[in-house]
């Protein structure tokens, strides 16, 4: 039963500290998302120069997109005309961070980390993307490109846009793993034995590795994958060793790896690997040489998890809790007394996909229930509403039917 105290108060700790930051992180994505256009962002990535691979992990490092819904977006930047380098940039830099996960890093991690962990996450992206133009480049689309006159989502009012896509859109596609990785990060922290990482895991020649073979088959998002490192630092392994794994969990998971074998070649996977390897050994090298220089975080002090609570951290805590619980409650299933429509739409890859297309389609007037398959990529719709009404929403939402 202590046990079991000690591990739930963990849990409470860890989103006492983290709510502040995430809410940050969110909102501060929520004002990016209405001040930059996306086909500007898509004509800046077409070309396989150097600048649209800078190009593209510049704009991928601050989003807050985990490594699973970046897919989404990475084969449309590809449709519309994305070089394979720069996709690749934009792959490897997007959820390896964010403005989210860079707030909540500083919160468990300290500002070492918080400075660090992005720019590795830009040179990675870089490096990945220029590996692919010199092996397997490929031209992109530099003329022509997708649809820009797509529906635009009409205006309310900006803060509600802001708070409705960091609190509800946002939270919906991030909020399950930001709690796997807090209940996980609890776990490591009170179920592991000090004595096993002290055994097998505090010299380099055994962390580096197993950090690589934890990381790279785990599926977590950037922010999911702090208090999991910050667990493994409290237990005596090395911060390089623990940036591994933030480097390579969320840059890497079967679903990435298929999309990339699958759309853009072996050749194209394989330096992709190379690059997230290789980032990540030399990134966890690096920050093991320099943190010495540097006064360890409060946070990773002695006192371990214990630290001052305040009425910000409390009320974050709540607000980030309810707004989970808002994102992932039942929707409507599929009414069968309804007249009822399929769509298919090959650009779903996992659930997140298929929540964000509930939450989407459930809004369409005349809509009565919504069911996505996403091993067929199927969109089963009851209810009144049209065709067009449907496919325009699912455009807007950015996953358009097939064509």
């Amino acid at each position: 039963m202590e046990v079991l105290l000690n591990f739930l108060k963990e849990i409470w700790n860890l989103t006492l500290v983290m709510a502040p930051y995430l809410l940050l992180g969110f909102l501060i994505a929520g004002v990016m998302q209405q001040v930059l256009p996306k086909d500007q962002v898509t004509r800046h990535l077409k070309g396989s120069n150097f600048l649209s691979i800078i190009k593209a992990s510049l704009f991928g490092a601050p989003l807050p997109v985990c490594s699973c819904g970046v897919i989404p977006i990475a084969a449309h930047l590809k449709k519309q005309g994305a070089s394979k380098g720069a996709v690749i940039s934009f792959l490897g830099s997007t959820p390896t961070t964010g403005v989210d996960s860079i707030f909540a890093t500083a919160a468990l991690l300290g500002t070492v980390y918080a400075v660090f962990r992005p720019v590795m996450a830009l040179v990675t992206g870089i490096f990945a993307g220029t590996l692919v133009n010199i092996f397997d480049g490929e031209k992109g689309v530099s003329d022509h490109g997708g649809n820009n006159n797509e529906p635009v989502k009409k205006r309310k009012n900006i803060l509600v846009n802001v708070i409705e896509y960091a609190l509800v859109d946002l939270i919906g596609d991030t909020g399950k793993w930001i709690v796997v990785g807090i209940i996980a990060g609890a776990a490591f922290f009170v179920f592991i034995p000090e004595q096993l990482i002290e055994t097998w895991l505090t010299s380099p020649y055994t962390a580096y590795p197993a950090m690589l073979i934890v990381g790279i088959p785990l599926y977590v998002c950037a922010t999911g994958s702090i208090p999991i490192a910050a667990a493994f630092i409290l237990k005596g392994i090395s911060p390089g060793a623990a940036l591994i794994f933030l480097i390579a969990g969320p840059a890497t998971n079967g679903a990435t790896i298929s999309f990339i074998g699958g759309t853009m070649g072996k050749k194209t996977l394989f330096a992709y690997l190379f690059a997230i390897v290789a980032s990540a050994l030399t990134g966890g090298l690096l920050l093991d040489l320099i943190w010495p220089f540097f006064p360890a975080p409060d946070f990773l002090s002695l006192k371990g998890m214990e630290h001052k609570t305040t009425v910000l951290q409390y009320v974050s805590a709540v607000i980030l809790i309810l707004s989970i619980l808002w994102a992932y409650r039942p929707l409507k299933k599929i009414n069968k007394g309804d007249p009822v429509q399929n769509i298919q739409v090959s650009k779903i890859s996992c659930e997140g996909c298929a929540s964000t297309i509930k939450k989407g389609l459930i809004s369409v007037k005349g809509v009565s229930g919504v069911d996505v398959d996403v091993a067929s990529k199927i969109v089963t719709i009851s209810g009144s509403a049209t065709l067009q009404a449907l496919e325009e929403k699912l455009i807007e939402i950015g996953y358009p039917k097939d064509k």
